[in-house]
């Protein structure tokens, strides 16, 4: 079989492939953002992916969720998602955590060991744990804001937390970093004005199948540019 990786390393170059092949990162949320985020990380090559999402796929999730079909429906996000990065890359490495991010686990996850961290979670008290403890460790991290209520994935940009506006979530997120003292920090949100449907008046947050999906993939662009960066590989 021709190296499945060629068409990267046409990008980037083999020592780029390399180095991407000897990095550990850990996801938490596989969600429409996390979960595409995970398959684009697969695919780039990454050594080594921790994930880590409490949920079971439910049908409401198959308009947007990479690992959401019929049949996977009732099973954990996290099981679905390592036979789907399995597949695309047996060597991929990895744990799995079927755990909701909170205080009462900061003790039992040491950032140090990791390469880089992915936000997809939408809690906003995880989210801060999440931005101080990467803090702490000095590790690459990169937060996602709301996709939901939104239609138009040209308006999201990585930005830092406190340059957002318009997102209700980043407003909550600026107020809660300001009170911890947080540095800025990167994150991927959306300029578009939340919107839902009259018909749907009110009730869960409304998706689409092209906005957090699209989200995901920014995160990941983020994340191995940054790491063949810092390899000195890329400008």
């Amino acid at each position: 079989m021709t190296d499945w990786k060629l068409r990267t390393r046409m990008l980037l170059g083999d020592r780029a492939v390399e180095a991407l092949e000897k990095k550990r990162g850990i996801v938490f949320g596989l969600g429409g953002v996390g979960g595409q985020a995970c398959e684009a990380l697969a695919r780039a090559g990454i050594g080594s992916l921790d994930l880590v999402d409490k949920d079971i796929i439910d049908s409401t999730n198959i308009n947007r969720q990479i690992i959401a079909l019929p049949e996977t429906v009732g099973r954990p996000k996290v099981e679905v998602m390592r036979e789907r990065l399995e597949a695309i890359n047996p060597q991929i490495g990895g744990d799995n955590y079927k755990v909701c991010f909170s205080q009462e686990l900061e003790e039992k996850f040491s950032f140090a060991s990791y390469d880089f961290i992915i936000d997809a979670i939408d809690d906003v008290e995880g989210k801060l744990l999440l931005a101080k403890m990467s803090q702490q460790d000095r590790v690459l991290f990169i937060s996602s804001m709301g996709s939901a209520n939104k239609l138009d994935p040209s308006q999201l940009e990585i930005t830092s937390l406190y340059k957002t506006t318009v997102c209700p979530l980043a407003r909550a997120m600026r107020k809660g970093a300001r009170d911890l003292g947080l540095e800025d920090y990167p994150v991927v949100y959306s300029k578009e004005k939340p919107t839902r449907s009259e018909d749907y008046q009110p009730g869960p947050l409304a998706s689409s199948s092209f906005v957090p999906p699209a989200a995901g993939l920014m995160m990941v662009s983020y994340v191995v540019r940054s790491l063949v960066a810092m390899e000195g590989l890329i400008k």
